[in-house]
């Protein structure tokens, strides 16, 4: 459960973010398994890691490919190393005339 406290450290708009947020690590520490988040923004990564930051046997990884922004981040327990094809990323590459 998140600790009410850390809302005062962000604005407002940001709240839906971090009970979401919050609710994957919630998920991750009680079924003691990883869990795979959408794309966040850098600020999202952000507070994401504050918040994982806040439970002793968690980590956060985040991919999304090479020099990029958004990315996927994975909650997972300690013992668990996340691999690049866990973040369930495919390439594509679409032409436009």
């Amino acid at each position: 459960m998140i600790n009410i406290d850390i809302y005062q450290h962000f604005r407002q708009e940001e709240y839906e973010l971090i009970d979401q947020l919050s609710d994957k690590c919630d998920q991750a520490e009680q079924h003691y398994a990883p869990v795979l988040t959408h794309f966040l923004d850098p600020r999202g990564q952000y507070i994401l890691e504050v918040i994982c930051g806040s439970y002793e046997d968690l980590n956060v990884s985040f991919y999304g490919g090479p020099n990029v922004e958004r990315k996927r981040a994975i909650i997972s327990p300690n013992y668990y190393e996340p691999k690049e094809s866990d973040f369930d990323l495919t390439l594509m590459e679409i032409d436009y005339p």
